[in-house]
């Protein structure tokens, strides 16, 4: 049994470019609440680009970042903000000198062999990388 084609309205609105897909005798203006418009039909969909593109230039590389090493130095901060406070670092008196003495002092002990702090159970060289950001961040605070 073949299915009869329903006549369907088809008159094209003005600002839109859309056409009315309801049945050709529906009642009412165009304007009216409810009309529906449909989409005309496309023939073919655009074919997508073969190289995605991605504007990255003059942006932070942050996928050279050293995220196991940046691992080591976030522990090593909340080991401090246990001992002390979260962010007390930002309250040491005379904290660049400080924090540079606290450096040197982790290189040291990891140049002369010893690759764990052995308060804290930490590398050394964690503390010594989190000591010389405090002083960075300190030296771009101003």
């Amino acid at each position: 049994m073949e299915r009869e084609k329903v006549k369907r309205c088809g008159r094209k609105d003005p600002d839109s470019g859309l056409t009315c897909s309801r049945v050709e005798s529906h009642p009412g203006d165009h304007k009216a609440k409810g009309l529906v418009w449909s989409v005309p039909v496309v023939t073919a969909p655009p074919s997508p680009p073969t190289v995605g593109l991605k504007d990255d230039a003059g942006k932070a590389p942050w996928h050279l970042f050293m995220w196991r090493a940046a691992n080591a130095v976030v522990h090593v901060l909340e080991y401090g903000a246990r001992k002390y406070a979260p962010n007390n670092w930002r309250n040491v008196p005379h904290a660049r000198q400080r924090y540079f003495a606290a450096t040197m002092r982790h290189l040291v002990a990891w140049r002369d062999g010893e690759n764990i702090d052995p308060e804290s159970g930490l590398p050394h060289l964690a503390h010594a990388a989190c000591s010389l950001l405090f002083i960075l961040e300190l030296e771009s605070d101003g």
